[in-house]
């Protein structure tokens, strides 16, 4: 009698084939006006979490963009700030377009990014352009570290001349202690002691 064939193994179920990524987003409007532009100068077009579109601008470029897109009406900075990342530093801002009705207002982002292997990041300073900028500038400076070139009065803001480091980069080491002004007297403050200050 001859042996019964052996019953048929299943074949794997195939690995169905990855969906292919969301394409790009493509800039509308004012943005896709300035990356027509400046083709060399702007190196992307994204849209944040909020849904609002961003550019990134090369560091060198940030200045003339912003100045264009001042003339076309974003007038306001409105935001100037920082980030740190793993591997760069982020510089990131928003102009406004102030207007006579809702439907005429508008916000223009902008970003710079600052690869951490270039070195100490530098981005041109816009207090020529927005005199707002100084301030949030400096404070840049102060906690990130970031040198806005030409700012004509870059020094720390809140931090002491003498301060070593930037608080709010990823590599800050807290002092074990520092000395502070209070009362009109010097006062040696502990990090690591509550109630030292």
């Amino acid at each position: 009698m001859a042996a019964a064939p052996a019953p048929a193994v299943p074949a794997a179920p195939a690995t169905p084939p990855a969906a292919p990524a969301a394409p790009k987003p493509k800039p509308r409007g004012d943005y896709a006006m300035l990356q027509d532009a400046h083709p060399s100068g702007i190196a992307s077009y994204d849209v944040l979490e909020d849904g609002v579109g961003v550019l990134t601008v090369a560091p060198d470029e940030l200045f003339t963009v912003a100045a264009e897109a001042k003339a076309m009406g974003y007038r306001l900075l409105s935001v100037l700030s920082a980030y740190d990342r793993t591997d760069h530093f982020g510089v990131f801002y928003a102009f406004l377009k102030v207007a006579d009705t809702p439907a005429q207002f508008a916000e223009l982002r902008l970003r710079v990014v600052l690869p951490k292997a270039a070195g100490e990041p530098k981005v041109q300073s816009l207090v020529d352009l927005h005199p707002s900028a100084d301030w949030h500038e400096r404070e840049m400076f102060d906690m990130y570290g970031i040198q806005f070139l030409g700012h004509p009065d870059l020094r720390r803001m809140f931090l002491p001349d003498g301060w070593t480091g930037h608080p709010m980069r990823k590599d800050y080491k807290e002092p074990e202690q520092f000395v502070a002004l209070r009362e009109g007297e010097d006062v040696v403050v502990r990090t690591n002691e509550e109630g030292s200050w």
